[in-house]
This record gives structure tokens, C-alpha cells and sequence, in this order.
């Protein structure tokens, strides 16, 4: 899950493992740590309800269907908490940041952090037969691993080591004349 506070608003999206296929989030917290966080699937509709309290950076409440005909206890806590303080250079997202290209002349920009652990990207396509750009924000999973995923659109994976991002798709929609994001991007020099 990646969840954004601004003001009592609370706004992103989260994903099951065994789907990876996002659902946006929005509600409101109060100055109690109360919050109500609704769950949307791709066309609009309410598909679940969080309500909880957060206390110290954890979440705790239940979920339950719109109708209420099925709840169950969650609790959300700050997964990159230990990750952050780490030495490696490729858990800092900013180091992500930058012009990349493939050998078929695709260019990923990666224009710095969006969050902590979240790292804003866009890719474009361009040749006589296809023009496509994808932008998104992608989601740090471990260190040197970020994941995109957007209902009914699919999911990239973001590998990053040494200035090299190895890029795969599962499942992606494109254009009926664009290939495949799949393959190494090497970072361009300034």
C-alpha cells in the first residue's frame, strides 16, 4: 500500500501479492487519528471501506465490504522504516533519478522521488509506427526494486543497479503498433 496524508485527506492505491493489480484509495483522517478510507476499482465503484486509527506510523481497524456483508481486521504499518537508514546506495530512490535509454531508442525519465520509496517515471515510444507514452509513479518494494501497476493497463517492474534500470512488463497494454518496455536502459551522461 502507499498511502499520502495531506491536511485530514489521505489519497494513493494498494494491491493484493497475488493480483498486483492497483486500487485507488481516498478518505480523511481527523486529529485523533481516525480515519475512513475508501477503496475504488478501475471503472469508479466503492469496492471496500478501511476504518481505523492510526497511532505512531500503524494503522489498525477493519475492513468491510460497502454493504458491510463481510468485514476483517487489518493493520498497516511502515514497511521501509529499517530500509531507509540502510548504507546501499540503490535503496535511496533519488540515485534513480535521470535520462535512460534502450538499444531500441525507448527513453524512461525517472524524475525523482515522489514519496519516500516512490519514484515518478515516463516512457515513451516514438518511431513511424508507434507513439506511446506511459507515466506513473512506481512503488520501492526492496532495495533496488520498484513496481507500477494500474488496473486494466498492467504491471512494470523496476530493477535499478549502477546506473542501469532492467525493465519488465506482465501483462502491459500497448498501442497496436508498440513494443514491448522489457530490456536494459543505461543511464545517459550529462
Amino acid at each position: 500500500m502507499s498511502l499520502t496524508k495531506v491536511g485530514n485527506n489521505l489519497s494513493g492505491n494498494y494491491f493484493y501479492n497475488t493480483q498486483k493489480t492497483a486500487l485507488k484509495i481516498s478518505g480523511t483522517i481527523d486529529k485523533l487519528g481516525n480515519l475512513t478510507i475508501n477503496e475504488f476499482n478501475g471503472t469508479g465503484s466503492i469496492t471496500g471501506i478501511f476504518k481505523g486509527q492510526m497511532t505512531n506510523n500503524k494503522i489498525t481497524g477493519n475492513w468491510s465490504k460497502p454493504d458491510g456483508s463481510k468485514t476483517m481486521p487489518f493493520s498497516i504499518s511502515e514497511a521501509l522504516n529499517n530500509q531507509s537508514t540502510a548504507s546501499s546506495k540503490s535503496t535511496d530512490v533519488s540515485n534513480w533519478t535521470g535520462t535512460y535509454t534502450d538499444k531500441f531508442g525507448t527513453t524512461l525519465k525517472l524524475t525523482g522521488p515522489a514519496s519516500d520509496g516512490a519514484v515518478k517515471f515516463e516512457l515513451v515510444q516514438g518511431s513511424s509506427n508507434c507513439a506511446e507514452l506511459t507515466e506513473g509513479i512506481a512503488y520501492l518494494e526492496k532495495a533496488g526494486f520498484a513496481i507500477y501497476s494500474e488496473e486494466n493497463v498492467g504491471t512494470l517492474k523496476f530493477t535499478y543497479n549502477n546506473g542501469e534500470i532492467e525493465l519488465s512488463e506482465v501483462d502491459f497494454s500497448h498501442g497496436a503498433s508498440c513494443g514491448s518496455y522489457d530490456g536494459y536502459y543505461k543511464k545517459k551522461k550529462k
